[in-house]
């Protein structure tokens, strides 16, 4: 646990980053992201790779790790959120039949035991792992490969899933209607989750609660904008820390709506790993030899992820797949916070802190 809490600087960095990115590209869109996903993915494409182009990829993971080093570091992480039955994570390389014999001998041996990864060939690359993705998504995503990428050859794939039922069981009463002001100013009568919670977060930037689940290490922290205005909120996110805004929670009362919602997010995030500097693999110069003989590079890596917050709990999914192919509030007794216009949330792992799913609902 001591390495894990070393690196949540690094995660936390990486994920404010990822938010902001996208927020500042997407003001109106919902956001839901999973930088633990895309940190997976990553992992498993600077072991498939060598040289400069794993040297690239390693300079975004970590400051000072080599790659056993940052592989070791990742499936402690993995390891340690998957304890229990709330959240999975799977590993898969799926490559084309007809580069099975490219593949080097060690390489399905050592993804297994880097990452309890999964090797496997098929003549029908797209089926193959769209089916993977929703046996490991809980049917959450069930489609993640089109027709577009029928020339892929291989892909790198990480698949999470979470699934956690709120401490209460909630009933109609505990719902009321109420109007949810989006970004951009239209309005909608959405249904309000009304309770108390005892846990509550804030900073200089956001208000916002703890919402515990049942008899899990997670948590949902939604975070109120203070300043209800869009540059603030972009300014806000460039300072954002879920783990060290979770760590300074205290015990105050604090009476909640939480908006129940449900939507997707679908995005490449190859011009934002190549804005972090990491390019060689998406050239001609990529070096797989770790993995196979045959000249290949990364055509483009893509993350999807949905999430479901409702009366019973929340359920969230997110898959990162690298395809590869050829060549202050006033003072009360108790604090206030309804979600009735933008906010940020995280899915939070109360052991390390660590924001599992982290996103923005901007809109319902």
């Amino acid at each position: 646990m001591a390495e894990i809490s070393a690196y949540t600087g690094k995660y936390n960095q990486f994920a404010r980053q990822l938010l902001q990115k996208y927020y500042a590209e997407n003001k109106d869109r919902n956001l839901v992201l999973s930088p633990f996903s895309i940190l997976m993915l990553l992992g498993i494409a600077a072991d498939a790779t060598a040289g400069n182009t794993r040297a690239e990829i390693l300079r975004v993971l970590s400051d000072d790790l080599d790659c056993d080093e940052i592989a070791n570091l990742l499936c402690k992480i993995q390891a340690v959120l998957t304890e229990g039955h709330a959240l999975s994570s799977a590993n898969a390389v799926c490559v084309q039949h007809t580069i099975e014999d490219t593949i080097t001998p060690d390489y399905p041996v050592f993804l297994q035991a880097q990452f309890g990864g999964q090797l496997f060939s098929t003549p029908d690359i797209i089926s193959s792992v769209n089916n993977w993705v929703k046996a490991n998504t809980h049917g959450l995503i069930d489609k993640v490969a089109n027709d577009s990428m029928k020339d892929m050859l291989a892909c790198l794939i990480n698949a999470t899933a979470f699934e956690g039922k709120w401490t209460k069981h909630y009933t109609r009463n505990d719902i009321e209607y109420k109007e949810f002001s989006s970004s951009d100013g239209t309005t909608k009568e959405v249904a309000m989750i009304e309770d108390s919670e005892r846990e509550y977060v804030e900073n200089d930037s956001f208000t916002g609660f703890v919402k515990p689940y049942k008899n899990i290490d997670y948590a949902f922290m939604p975070l109120l904008p203070k300043k209800k205005s869009v540059a603030s909120l972009n300014i806000s996110l460039k300072k954002l820390d879920f783990t060290e805004l979770y760590e300074t929670r205290t015990q105050e009362r604090v009476v909640v709506s939480l908006p129940e919602f449900k939507y997707s997010f679908h995005d490449d995030l190859t011009s934002y790993c190549k804005s972090l500097g990491i390019n060689e693999i998406f050239s001609n110069l990529a070096d797989f030899s770790p993995f196979s003989s045959a000249r290949l590079k990364m055509d483009s890596i893509i993350h999807k992820a949905r999430i479901e917050v409702d009366r019973n709990g929340t359920k969230a999914a997110a898959v990162t797949m690298g395809i590869v192919c050829a060549g202050c509030a006033p003072r009360f007794d108790y604090k206030i916070v309804e979600l009735n216009r933008p906010f940020v949330y995280a899915i939070i792992h109360t052991k390390t802190g660590l924001p599992v799913f982290t996103g923005i609902v901007n809109k319902l």
